[in-house]
C-alpha cells in the first residue's frame, strides 16, 4: 500500500494536477528530457536558465544562484538576493586558466564580437575550421578593426601578468593583434601570413582598473583570416624558477653633525643620532623606529635568499696616536653577517671604505625587520665611525631578494623565427657596362622556394609592384620579403656564384663586381638601409683565348629595424668593366651541375619575439610596475671612458669637472629618475650621486678622497628605477 500510495503521487506530481508540486521534469524512455528554468536547490540557491545577459536584465534570485545563458553558454553567479542585475559572468573556460572573453571559439556564432567594417561572419566550412565545429573569418577591405566585447577586468587580475591569444590561419602582413582597454593599446604583436593553423600570443599587465578587449586591426584592404580559441586571462606561459627582485632602498642624506660612533670592543648597534633624520626612501623599506644607520622592511622579508648592499663613508677617527682598528658587519638583531669588513687607521692619517655587503638566508618568512651596521673596535683607540655630514658622503642601504623557492619564469610556445628559402629559374644578368653606384638585380622567370621551418617568405618584385608569393606579375627582383616579427638587429645572408666570361680577343680585359644586401621599401628600388656586408670578386686578363672564371660567394648584411612589419631585402651589385667583357652573370638558374641558385638565410640577432613584462620581475614590491635595472665601471678623468657596462645603457660620459661626471642615459631605459649607488674603484677613494641632477637621461657622479677633495677615478656605479 505504502508503495502504490507513493507512486500515485508521482505521477500526480508529474502531470501537473497537484497544485503544491507544479510540474518540474519530464522523462522520456532513459533520458530527462526537459527541466524546469528556474529550479530551487534546498531553498538557499537556485539554478535559472534562459536567452537574457542577467548584468542587464534583472533576475529574482537568492545571492549564491546561478544562471546560465543558453544562446552563448556563459554562466554567471548572484552576489545578492532579490530581483537585480548585480551578477558576475564566470569567464568561459578555455584550454588553461581563465578566459575573460565571450564566445571565444565562435560555437555560438559571432555574438560578442563586433566588426569596423569588411565582411565578418561565422566559419563552419569543415576544411577552414581550425577547432570543434566553428571559427570565425575576417576580410576587412579597408582600415578596420575586429573588437571582442570589453569585459571588466576582474580584482584577481587587475595588476597581474595577463595573457591574451589566440590560434589563426591566413591573414596578411598588415593584421596586428592587441590587448585594447577602450582608449589605449595596452600591447600589441604583428601577426605574420601563415597558411597553417598557427597560435599567437601577447604578454601584458592587466591594468588596475577599467575593460580589456583583443582587438585585431589591419592598416587596409586584407586577405581573409580565420580565429578561433582567443583568450584573454591570466599567464598561463608563466611556470616556475627563481626570480630575484630589488626589495627597497633608504638614503640617509647627507646633513651637518650626522655621524655614528662607536668605541665598543664587542660587535654593538651604533647609538642613535637625531642630526641623521633627513632619508629618502624608496620601494618596500622604511627608516628604522630610531635614527640609527639601517633599514626597516614593514611588509616583512618573505623565505629567500637576501643581499644588503651599504655604501657610505665608514672610517676610523684619528686619534693623534697609535692604532684602531675597525670591524663592520650587518645584522637583522638575531643574524649577522661575516665581519670581515675591516681598515687601520695609522697616526697620520684616517682610512676608511665605502661598501658593506652581507647576506641573509630565510627558509620561512619573517615578521617586521629592521637590518643594521654594526662595528666593533678590535684594537687601538678611537672610534668607529659612519661620517654622513655632506651630499658626496650619503649613506645607502639597499636590499635585494634572491627566493630560494620557485618563482616566475617564462614558457614561450612559439618558435624561434628565421627565414630559410632559395630561388632560382633564370641567370641574372649584370651586363658589361659600368654601374657606379649600387643597384638591383631582376631577372623574369624566377621563383621562390621556403624550406622546412622557416618563417613565411615571398621573392621581391621589380619597379612598384609589392611581393605577394613565390612569383611576381612582372619581372622578380633577387631579393626576398618577409614579416620582421619585432623591432631590432637582424642578420641576411645570401649564398651564389658570380661568372665572367672575357673575350678572346688579346689587351686589358676585365670586370670587377661588388655586392652588398640592402633594405628597401617594400615596392621601390632604392635603399632604405645598407648591410654593411660587402664582396668583390675580379678577373682580369691580358692575353688572347676564351677566359672564364666563377667563384662562389657568401655576403652577410646586419640590419636594425626600428620596428615590426614587412620588411624587404634584395641583393645589390656595382661593377668597373675593364675595355671590354662578354657577360657578367649570376649563375642561379637552378639547373646544370650542382643546381645552381641563391639561398637567402636571416635570423635575428636581439631575440625571436618581445619580451613579455612580467610582474614582480625586477620590481619595486607594491607599485606593480617593472623596474631596469643596470650597472658599469666608468673612467672618470680629462678623456672619461665606459670602461665595461651591464645593459647597454650608458650612451656616452662627459667630465663636468675633476672628479664630477655625467653619464648620458639611452632613451628608453627609465621613464623617471632612477636611484643610483656609486663606489670608489680605489682605496681612499669615497664616492655618491650628485642630488638634483638625476634624471631619466642623466646621472651625476662625483668622486673625491677621504678629505674631502674631489680627485678623477674609476667609478662603479648601479642604476635602478621604472622602466
Amino acid at each position: 500500500m505504502k508503495l502504490r500510495s507513493l507512486l500515485s503521487t508521482l505521477l500526480v506530481t508529474i502531470m501537473g494536477c497537484t497544485n503544491a508540486y507544479p510540474a518540474a521534469v519530464i522523462f522520456s524512455g532513459d533520458e530527462v528530457k526537459a527541466l524546469k528554468q528556474n529550479m530551487s536547490l534546498n531553498g538557499i540557491a537556485k539554478i535559472l536558465s534562459g536567452t537574457d545577459d542577467p548584468t542587464a536584465v534583472a533576475k529574482d534570485a537568492p545571492a549564491g544562484s546561478m544562471y546560465m545563458d543558453v544562446t552563448n553558454g556563459n554562466i554567471f553567479k548572484k552576489n545578492d538576493a532579490g530581483s537585480t542585475t548585480n551578477w558576475t559572468k564566470l569567464a568561459t573556460g578555455s584550454v588553461t586558466g581563465l578566459n575573460l572573453v565571450e564566445n571565444p571559439d565562435f560555437e555560438a556564432g559571432i555574438a560578442q564580437w563586433t566588426s569596423s567594417g569588411g565582411t565578418f561572419a561565422q566559419e563552419t566550412n569543415a576544411s577552414d575550421v581550425l577547432f570543434g565545429n566553428a571559427s570565425a573569418a575576417w576580410t576587412p577591405s579597408g582600415a578596420q578593426n575586429l573588437i571582442s566585447d570589453a569585459v571588466t577586468i576582474p580584482n584577481g587580475l587587475r595588476g597581474q601578468n595577463c595573457l591574451a591569444s589566440m590560434t589563426y590561419k591566413g591573414g596578411a602582413a598588415d593584421y596586428k593583434m592587441q590587448a585594447y582597454d577602450g582608449t589605449n593599446i595596452i600591447s600589441e604583436v604583428d601577426l605574420v601570413v601563415s597558411s597553417v593553423s598557427k597560435k599567437v600570443s601577447l604578454s601584458f599587465i592587466c591594468p588596475s582598473s577599467g575593460t580589456v578587449a583583443l582587438r585585431l586591426i589591419t592598416t587596409g584592404a586584407a586577405a581573409i583570416i580565420r580565429i578561433d580559441d582567443a583568450r584573454i586571462g591570466d599567464n598561463t606561459e608563466i611556470g616556475t624558477v627563481a626570480q630575484a627582485e630589488f626589495v627597497g632602498s633608504i638614503q640617509y642624506n647627507g646633513i651637518v653633525s650626522c655621524e655614528w660612533l662607536s668605541t665598543s670592543a664587542s660587535y654593538a648597534n651604533f647609538s642613535v643620532d637625531s642630526d641623521c633624520s633627513s632619508t629618502t626612501v624608496v620601494g618596500d623599506v622604511s627608516a628604522p623606529a630610531t635614527v640609527v644607520p639601517g633599514a626597516r622592511i614593514l611588509t616583512g622579508l618573505g623565505s629567500g635568499h637576501y643581499k644588503v648592499v651599504v655604501s657610505g663613508f665608514f672610517r676610523t677617527t684619528n686619534s693623534g696616536s697609535g692604532n684602531a682598528q675597525c670591524g663592520w658587519r650587518l645584522t637583522d638583531g638575531t643574524n649577522n653577517t661575516n665581519g670581515n669588513m675591516t681598515r687601520q687607521n695609522a697616526s697620520t692619517g684616517e682610512q676608511g671604505l665605502s661598501t658593506i655587503v652581507g647576506y641573509f638566508d630565510y627558509d620561512t618568512g619573517q615578521g617586521d625587520t629592521t637590518i643594521q651596521v654594526q662595528a666593533i673596535r678590535t684594537s687601538g683607540i678611537g672610534s668607529c665611525g659612519i661620517t654622513n655630514e655632506t651630499a658626496s658622503q650619503d649613506m645607502k642601504m639597499s636590499i635585494y631578494k634572491y627566493p630560494n623557492a620557485v618563482s616566475q619564469a617564462l614558457s614561450i610556445d612559439e618558435a624561434p623565427f628565421h627565414i630559410d628559402a632559395n630561388i632560382s629559374g633564370q641567370t641574372a644578368d649584370l651586363g658589361t657596362a659600368n654601374v657606379a653606384t649600387y643597384t638591383g638585380l631582376t631577372a623574369a622567370a624566377l621563383t621562390l622556394v621556403k624550406n622546412s621551418g622557416s618563417a613565411d617568405v615571398e621573392i621581391a618584385c621589380s619597379g612598384t609592384e609589392e611581393s605577394s608569393g613565390t612569383t611576381c606579375t612582372a619581372d622578380e627582383s633577387v631579393g626576398i620579403s618577409f614579416v620582421a616579427p619585432r623591432a631590432g638587429k637582424y642578420q641576411a645572408c645570401a649564398q651564389f656564384t658570380h661568372i665572367i666570361r672575357l673575350p678572346t680577343t688579346a689587351g686589358d680585359a676585365g670586370i670587377e663586381a661588388a655586392f652588398e644586401i640592402v633594405e628597401t621599401p617594400n615596392a621601390a628600388q632604392t635603399i632604405s638601409a645598407e648591410g654593411n656586408g660587402r664582396v668583390r670578386h675580379e678577373y682580369r686578363e691580358n692575353s688572347t683565348g676564351s677566359n672564364n672564371k666563377s667563384a662562389p660567394f657568401n655576403v652577410c648584411g646586419y640590419f636594425d629595424f626600428a620596428s615590426s612589419g614587412k620588411k624587404t631585402l634584395r641583393l645589390f651589385y656595382e661593377q668597373t668593366v675593364f675595355t671590354t667583357a662578354l657577360f657578367s652573370t649570376l649563375e642561379i638558374e637552378g639547373n646544370g651541375s650542382g643546381q645552381a641558385d641563391i639561398h637567402w638565410i636571416v635570423k635575428p640577432l636581439t631575440g625571436d619575439y618581445p619580451m613579455p613584462v612580467i610582474v614582480d620581475s625586477v620590481v619595486t614590491p607594491g607599485t606593480g610596475g617593472v623596474s631596469s635595472v643596470v650597472s658599469a665601471l666608468i673612467n672618470c678623468d680629462a678623456t672619461p671612458t665606459i670602461t665595461r657596462q651591464e645593459g647597454d645603457w650608458v650612451a656616452s660620459v662627459a667630465q663636468n669637472a675633476t672628479g664630477d661626471c655625467s653619464l648620458t642615459v639611452k632613451s628608453g631605459v627609465f621613464s623617471a629618475a632612477p636611484s643610483c649607488t656609486v663606489s670608489g674603484g680605489a682605496a681612499g677613494i669615497i664616492s655618491g650621486v650628485a642630488t638634483g641632477t638625476i634624471s631619466s637621461t642623466n646621472v651625476q657622479i662625483l668622486s673625491e678622497t677621504d678629505a674631502g677633495a674631489a680627485v678623477d677615478a674609476d667609478m662603479f656605479v648601479i642604476c635602478h628605477g621604472p622602466k
